[in-house]
């Protein structure tokens, strides 16, 4: 759902009405129809490079990549330890053309490339999964935290 003023709506035709206008703050409600997945920079870049078109993906100053994703799937153990975040019920995530302090959001493929429908989760995670297994096996010795993709 998204709010422009003070009328909210999730119909797919007005917001494209709204973006064509005006460059609104946009904050996605996730839950009943999509959340997203935050990953941090290196790992979210790894998956993006193999998720490519299929997924509507954003970048934030913050360093976080965003998938846009169907809703009601728990986020693996394994990504969490990593890092990576699952915006579910009851939350909002700030989408592009959205700035803050840090800096702006950007759309490295936007919601109408997909159609604006979300991205199946189990496929998001299982490309995580993989960057960071890649990323945990290509560590060099003393590197600490860091990792070559």
């Amino acid at each position: 759902m998204v709010c422009a003023g003070r009328y909210p709506t999730s119909d797919t035709a007005t917001v494209s009405r709204w973006w064509d206008r005006i460059p609104y703050r946009i904050g996605l409600g996730c839950g009943d129809m999509a959340e997203v997945i935050s990953a941090p920079a290196a790992l979210g870049a790894a998956a993006h490079r193999v998720l490519l078109r299929s997924t509507a993906t954003a970048t934030t100053a913050a360093d976080r990549w965003l998938f846009v994703v169907a809703p009601g799937v728990p986020l693996p153990e394994r990504l969490a330890d990593a890092g990576v975040l699952r915006h579910g019920p009851g939350e909002w995530v700030a989408l592009p053309p959205t700035s803050w302090p840090s800096g702006p959001t950007y759309w490295l493929v936007e919601p109408q490339v997909v159609r604006w429908e979300p991205a199946t989760a189990e496929v998001v995670h299982g490309v995580l999964v993989n960057a960071l297994l890649v990323s945990s096996a290509t560590r060099l010795p003393g590197m600490r935290g860091q990792s070559w993709l």
